[in-house]
């Protein structure tokens, strides 16, 4: 009985050391992929590729945004100091010479 209580305390702790413990010989292999072909994103050039379902909705709504902004910004109204002075100065001009 004793033994196996201490068992079960014994065994995370010597799992705690182990994979704390320094580890000689520098890296470690990873592999990254289970085949490695060598061609990017692992596509045969000359294959025609299959798209997938989430790159058309990407590519029309993407499209549909730069569409909506373009507008947007076309049609925004000038905001800038030196067109807001332009008109005010013809606005005064046009009171003056209303008033003479």
């Amino acid at each position: 009985m004793l033994r196996a209580a201490a068992g079960r305390v014994s065994a995370p702790l010597r799992r705690l050391v182990h994979s704390s413990a320094p580890r000689r010989g520098g890296a470690t292999e990873e592999i990254f992929s289970d085949t490695q072909n060598g061609y990017l994103f692992g596509e045969k050039p000359g294959v025609p590729r299959k798209k997938e379902l989430w790159e058309t909705m990407m590519q029309i709504g993407m499209g549909g945004t730069f569409v909506l902004a373009a507008i947007g910004l076309a049609c925004a109204p000038e905001t800038s100091i030196k067109v807001w002075a332009e008109e005010e100065s013809v606005a005064r001009i046009k009171r003056r010479q209303a008033e003479e």
